[in-house]
């Protein structure tokens, strides 16, 4: 019987090693597997390249995601550099790879919009994707987040709203510009859980796009924060 959509998971070092041999096992009912890369402007996370090569072995999908850290004062230059040094091997390799920027820091600035907007720019640039942006459905229009889906610098949101399986986000928040989302994180029970409303790989792979990896040193020029936040430029 058809189930009628993609079936994923997003993980990161708190994962075991067993609850990846799980998900990725040959006879699982996940599709693809998202894994958590870089945290910050110098944070890779222990257990991405296995978990990633985990995916790649048993699975139809896989991708790489970020956490932002700007209430640190980092600049989003810094960070989506730290992103792509992690993920450069698999672009170089041709392997499709969905990429995502995580958003669940509250430092309750006007600034979030820009700094998001640079990061995705950063990533674009070096590496020809678009990544989608995972936040909840109530930081995706609170910090006009919803601006960044006129651009053409993001796939998509990836939404998250833990709730009833069979109740979608949109039937109690409105979300904004975005109008929909692309991958829905519905439970972080007994880990996050996700999906995508169809059943065709391809549509996967067209969130992955065609990568034009330059380099993760591809020279880049940030653009002056004009929102008056405290985000700080590093020496």
């Amino acid at each position: 019987m058809s189930r009628g959509y993609l079936h994923g998971a997003d993980v990161s070092h708190w994962q075991t090693e067993l609850q990846i041999n799980e998900l990725t096992k040959e006879n699982s009912n996940i599709d693809f597997l998202i894994c958590k890369a870089t945290e910050g402007k110098t944070y890779k996370d222990a257990k991405f390249n296995n978990y990633i090569s985990a995916g790649l072995q048993g699975l139809k999908g896989v991708g790489a995601y970020h956490v932002a850290r700007f209430d640190r004062g980092n600049t989003a230059l810094g960070e989506a550099t730290n992103f792509c040094n992690a993920i450069k091997q698999y672009l170089e390799l041709g392997i499709p790879l969905l990429v995502a920027l995580d958003l669940e820091t509250f430092c309750f600035k006007e600034g979030i919009a820009e700094w998001v907007k640079q990061w995705l720019q950063v990533v674009k640039t070096k590496t020809g994707l678009k990544p989608l942006v995972y936040t909840s459905a109530y930081y995706a229009t609170k910090y006009h987040l919803d601006n960044l889906a006129e651009t053409d610098l993001t796939s998509g949101l990836w939404c998250a709203y833990w709730g009833s399986e069979n109740v979608l986000p949109q039937s109690k928040y409105d979300l904004g510009k975005w109008g929909g989302y692309k991958i829905w994180q519905y439970t972080n029970t007994p880990v996050d859980y996700d999906r995508m409303e169809t059943e065709r790989l391809e549509d996967f792979e067209f969130l992955c796009g065609d990568t034009k990896f330059v380099s993760a040193d591809a020279p880049y020029t940030e653009g002056e924060c004009r929102c008056g936040c405290t985000f700080k430029k590093e020496d």
